[in-house]
């Protein structure tokens, strides 16, 4: 962990002096995002570094329905055969 400096369930970008909030992952969305391919997994993992961070990723949309501060994170691509 260089650069963060723990404290609890938080802990604090040392070069930003931002606090990183914990993922809490849902039934089995931590192993579904495993199965994904890499490329995939590398777009998620920017946008909850973004959502950890305070910031917005560009393709969030809130869950108000499910409780204030959940939201939902979209990525789409094209799955083409590479021959």
């Amino acid at each position: 962990m260089s650069g963060l400096t723990k404290y609890g369930n938080y802990a604090i970008l040392k070069s930003r002096q931002k606090i990183i909030e914990r993922v809490s992952w849902m039934s089995g969305s931590q192993e579904q995002m495993r199965d994904m391919p890499v490329i995939v997994r590398s777009a998620f993992g920017h946008a909850l570094w973004e959502v950890q961070i305070g910031n917005t990723p560009l393709d969030m949309k809130p869950l108000p329905g499910l409780g204030n501060g959940i939201c939902e994170l979209r990525e789409s691509f094209d799955t083409m055969p590479i021959a």
